[in-house]
């Protein structure tokens, strides 16, 4: 990989290399590995948990709510036989409590990766199942945290200006905050893992494309900005293990290598088992990006699409500050976690139905709320029975 300080412009180079891969016959894919599958959709089969990197493995094998991160593809696929009700919203796709992230933008549910459209007892069961996981690792009350996300679900829904106070959680996290954007660049070096040449080569000729779709909506934009200094995979993640993703570090707006920009590049993937749902049939990267626009407090910056070895990646640039809520972090409280769930109800209830009725969305709210209200308690069951079910598979692992 190439210094960080150093300042090449590299696209020919890039285009040259991608040639010489493709005379070579060096620029096909290799076969993407298949999971095995069991009687217990939920259980890992002993082959594909040896095939785990050492530290996920452990990760997974320690923390029950890590483990239904990590199955979440096979996850949707039994909502799909239970939970496929109700109105038709924006879904997030993968809700979850340790997705409520607080960062330089802001807070909220944030990773958009599984977001589509569907019936909204989607987002409710797989929200209501990790309330209960976690619930059940911290001997916590399961159902003052379900009334709290109700409460502020419908709250949003009765009002679609409706805000939530700030959690603690938030505020004890935002004071932790450094806004140091040398000490993101250095952590990031050492995230980098190496690839080959052609590899650098393909996603630093698909970033062209992208930079001409942040052109299209921020006029005066400097490509320069967006010259390759890196690129590399990292390892991060816990569900978003399974899919491909890369880091790449840009020139930024001067020479100067403290004001570089870190961006992301992540996979869109297409999954079969959410028969419910259209990312079963297609990857379709524009979806996350109306889902950021439509759901997210604040969206992410920089977002946009690239295509890189016939697969759609999404990319959006890191901030200074990022912290992802975490189960098992001892200093978390039951009530800090009920102001959060109330916030995330506030924040799905406005953003499930946003964009969506235009201009009927009135009505959209209105039916939302009387399913919401009617069906809670099952939502509710189906959550518990979802929870032991990927309790018990996680207990097999372990």
């Amino acid at each position: 990989m190439s210094e960080c300080s150093a300042r090449p412009y590299r696209r020919l180079g890039a285009f040259l290399v991608l040639f010489a891969a493709t005379v070579a016959g060096c620029g096909a894919s290799s076969p993407r590995p298949q999971a095995t599958t069991s009687d217990d959709p939920l259980r890992l089969e002993q082959a594909e948990i040896d095939a785990l990197p050492a530290d996920l493995r452990l990760t997974l094998a320690e923390d029950a709510h890590h483990y239904f991160r990590y199955i979440a593809d096979r996850f949707v696929g039994l909502e799909c036989e239970v939970a496929d009700d109700g109105p038709t919203v924006n879904l997030h796709g993968d809700a979850h409590v340790e997705q409520y992230l607080v960062t330089t933008l802001g807070r909220g549910l944030g990773d958009f990766d599984e977001a589509t459209t569907g019936p909204v007892s989607i987002d409710l069961v797989r929200l209501g199942t990790s309330i209960r996981i976690a619930s059940r690792m911290r001997s916590w009350d399961p159902d003052a945290l379900w009334q709290r996300f109700l409460e502020g679900y419908l709250a949003a829904l009765e009002d679609e200006d409706a805000a939530a106070p700030e959690p603690r959680f938030a505020v004890r996290t935002r004071a932790t905050f450094q806004d140091d954007h040398g000490a993101l660049l250095d952590w990031c070096d050492s995230l980098f893992q190496s690839t080959s040449s052609v590899e650098a080569a393909r996603v630093e000729v698909a970033l062209d494309s992208y930079v001409e779709m942040l052109a299209r909506h921020r006029p005066g934009l400097e490509p320069r900005a967006y010259e390759v200094v890196t690129i590399g995979p990292h390892r991060l993640g816990v569900g978003s293990r399974r899919a491909s993703n890369y880091l790449i570090r840009t020139r930024g707006p001067t020479d100067d290598p403290s004001d570089d920009l870190i961006l992301e590049a992540k996979e869109v993937t297409r999954n079969p088992r959410a028969t419910c749902l259209p990312i079963s049939r297609r990857t379709d990267a524009l979806r996350i990006l109306v889902a950021d626009a439509r759901l997210a407090y604040a969206p992410f910056q920089d977002v946009g699409f690239v295509e890189l070895n016939g697969r759609p990646y999404w990319i959006h640039e890191w901030v200074n500050d990022y912290t992802e809520l975490d189960v098992s972090d001892s200093s978390l409280t039951l009530t800090e976690l009920q102001e959060v769930l109330y916030d995330v109800g506030v924040q799905l209830g406005r953003g499930h139905p946003r964009g969506l009725g235009d201009p009927y969305e009135a009505e959209l709210r209105i039916d939302l709320r009387r399913f919401l209200i009617r069906e809670a308690d099952s939502i509710w069951r189906r959550a518990g029975a979802l929870a032991d079910a990927v309790w018990g598979a996680w207990e097999t692992m372990r």
